[in-house]
């Protein structure tokens, strides 16, 4: 009897209790897991560089391994009970799976897979040092996280041993343990089985390997896919353009954004920096054009026009016609698409002898208006010398081709044939004022567009209309305003004369009205076709000390404001930066037949012979290119089977076992 004891018996007590030896603690569970974290740590490289070749050749290799083998399971052996009931005692298993979620975490917050002259830049010296020396720059592929899951995984099968848990009340927890197993496994032969790499495509182009590089040595390592892929087609798929209001600031050679207002932050009064100005916006056209509108001035202010009116007294779309603007003064109406052309004058008779005759060739710039000056259109021949809008710029009209074309030999400009198959007339524009200021460009009438509104010319913006020599027609109608008639023409020659109702009204056209206009204009004022953000533009008010203006913004084709301070800019354009994906048409050849074809975007992949295939990113510069993310995963099946296993399992511990266990009870209250 000890001391202990003889104490506790005088004392009137039983026996003190003793603490077993070898009880499984919290603080012993934690020692155990850092030991062989320390162990599998130290093991890693050796691991990490471990092939066949590497042991099997080397016969004092193949000994020494075979001798630590034996050495570590006779230890398994001999300690068997102790490890048994060390695996699924409830303190290890806590600290255990602590470890692992903590260590998960941790590889969540720091960067996995970088250069690993990154850490120390990103973490600093020290910390990055030690995240680099410990592997958690690449922590789930090391040794010791990988051996953290096998002893999980060893621990929760165990336990579903002891507990017997393949007995039917059991089956809960059999399903719910045994689908965390199969979790970790699908885990881990991911992290050692598992492949993720990279491939560039460009249109058209076909690859039979992917590229990966190895975090360590960053070495470039290949794989073949054991099939060829490619890539038919790219495309970007962007978000519905948001336009701003942006105010840049002029320092040293660039411009700086300063600050960036959506449409709803700039109703009221907007400060534009320190620049002295304020603006608001009046109204917005999400579609702008810009409208023609008639005017009737007083005589001399304008010219003559006729408006063409449907029977319900609707303005034909296009049919407002002027007398001499070639080009505006002719249409052709109804379905069998009658010619009408509109003179003011009565023609004379030499004129009328005339109509009969082949017309010439012409040449119309039309000149568009800004916040000065209405748009005109500008009669011109080559060689000669206009003046536009009001005056402030003058027109020097050069050289015309017919059938344009760029000689890349001689880089000159040279006329295919002497057919207008692509007209073009060269111009100089020169400023009113400015001295020596003066832009050139190419005019095109079959492109509109074309060097018309390019923001890196300055100047009005033009485009081209030419008329080709006519012939006259087989039947046309000559409106004469004057002496409001209708002349019926055949090959040019007057077959009748008919003079007009006081309404206008053309007995053989009874669909149709003709107002007369003796002096009017047009006045172009800027509206929008849709609510769709197709071609948007806004008409501002800007302010600054007590004078104040409206000008007009374009997203499109317009140039910003230069505020008065000489520095600030204003301007109107969509936010950039409006990419909502990535659009990657892929096929899959195998021994030279096409067996998948699918067009792929961010997390939505093709899958194919094992192996995923991501739309990973793309390259502004080249439209053609396509980056694609090559991801290898065979422990992926495990872990969806454990998680269907895991979610029966609770489900059976819920639901079926509470069942199972009433009914069994039943039975032993009626005995």
């Amino acid at each position: 009897m000890t001391i202990a004891q003889a104490r506790s018996k005088a004392a009137g007590g039983g026996p003190e209790p003793t603490k077993p030896p070898h009880t499984i603690t919290f603080r012993r569970s934690a020692a155990l897991v850092l030991g062989v974290v320390a162990l599998l740590g130290a093991a890693g490289p050796w691991l990490r560089s471990w092939t066949l070749s590497s042991i099997v050749a080397p016969k004092l290799h193949l000994a020494l391994f075979a001798g630590v083998l034996s050495a570590l399971a006779t230890g398994v052996w001999l300690a068997r009970q102790s490890l048994y009931r060390l695996l699924t005692s409830l303190p290890f298993a806590v600290t255990l799976l602590g470890t692992v979620l903590f260590l998960t975490a941790l590889g969540t917050v720091i960067l996995q897979g970088g250069p690993a002259a990154d850490y120390p830049s990103r973490y600093g010296k020290g910390l990055g040092g030690a995240i680099l020396a410990l592997g958690l720059d690449d922590l789930f592929h090391t040794a010791w996280f990988n051996g953290l899951l096998v002893l999980l995984s060893i621990s929760l099968a165990l336990v579903v041993v002891r507990r017997r848990a393949w007995r039917l009340p059991q089956c809960g927890f059999l399903l719910s343990h045994g689908g965390v197993i199969l979790v970790l496994l699908g885990a881990l032969v991911a992290n050692v089985w598992g492949f993720k790499g990279f491939i560039d495509l460009h249109e058209g182009e076909t690859v039979t390997e992917a590229v990966s590089m190895d975090r360590r040595t960053q070495e470039m390592e290949r794989r073949a896919l054991n099939f060829s892929l490619r890539l038919d087609d790219f495309e970007i798929e962007r978000h519905q353009p948001e336009y701003r209001f942006y105010v840049y600031r002029m320092e040293g050679e660039k411009y700086r954004v300063l600050r960036s207002l959506g449409l709803r932050d700039s109703n009221g009064w907007a400060f534009l920096a320190d620049s002295g100005a304020e603006f608001r916006v009046l109204r917005a056209f999400p579609d702008y054009y810009q409208e023609a509108r008639v005017k009737v001035v007083p005589a001399g202010e304008g010219g003559p026009g006729l408006r063409i009116r449907s029977a319900n007294d609707v303005l034909v779309e296009g049919r407002l016609l002027w007398a001499g603007k070639p080009g505006r003064d002719q249409a052709r109406l109804g379905d069998w698409e009658q010619a009408v052309r509109f003179v003011w004058d009565r023609p004379t008779p030499d004129e009328e002898a005339r109509m009969a005759e082949e017309g010439p060739e012409g040449h119309v710039l039309v000149v568009a208006g800004d916040g000065c000056c209405p748009a005109e259109e500008v009669a011109v021949k080559p060689g000669g010398r206009y003046p536009i809008l009001m005056g402030r710029f003058h027109v020097e009209v050069g050289s015309y081709m017919p059938d344009f074309v760029y000689d890349m030999e001689t880089r000159q400009a040279a006329t295919r044939s002497s057919a207008p198959n692509n007209p073009a007339l060269f111009v100089s524009i020169r400023a009113e004022g400015e001295s020596g200021v003066e832009t050139h460009r190419w005019l095109f009438a079959q492109m509109p567009d074309y060097g018309g509104h390019g923001k890196a010319e300055s100047g009005p913006a033009l485009t081209y209309r030419h008329l080709p020599s006519t012939r006259p027609l087989q039947r046309e109608l000559l409106v004469v305003g004057q002496s409001r008639e209708v002349w019926e023409l055949e090959n040019g020659r007057v077959k009748d004369r008919t003079v007009l109702e006081c309404e206008g009204r053309f007995p053989k056209m009874p669909d149709y009205t003709f107002q007369f206009l003796e002096s009017a204009r047009e006045e172009i004022e800027p509206a929008t076709r849709s609510n769709e953000w197709k071609n948007p533009a806004v008409e501002i008010e800007l302010r600054y000390g007590s004078h104040a203006e409206s000008l007009l913004l374009q997203a499109m084709h317009g140039e910003p404001i230069l505020l008065p301070d000489g520095r600030t800019l204003l301007s109107f354009e969509p936010k950039p930066d409006d990419i909502k994906g990535y659009l990657s048409r892929l096929s899959v050849m195998d021994q030279g037949r096409e067996m998948v074809q699918k067009t792929i975007r961010v997390n939505d992949p093709l899958s194919y012979g094992g192996f995923l295939f991501y739309q990973a990113n793309y390259r502004k510069e080249d439209s053609t290119y396509s980056g694609i993310q090559v991801v290898r995963d065979p422990g992926l099946p495990l872990v969806w089977t454990g998680m269907v296993m895991m979610c029966l399992g609770v489900v059976f511990s819920f639901y079926v076992r509470p069942k199972i266990l009433q009914r069994e009870s039943i039975p032993a209250a009626e005995s």
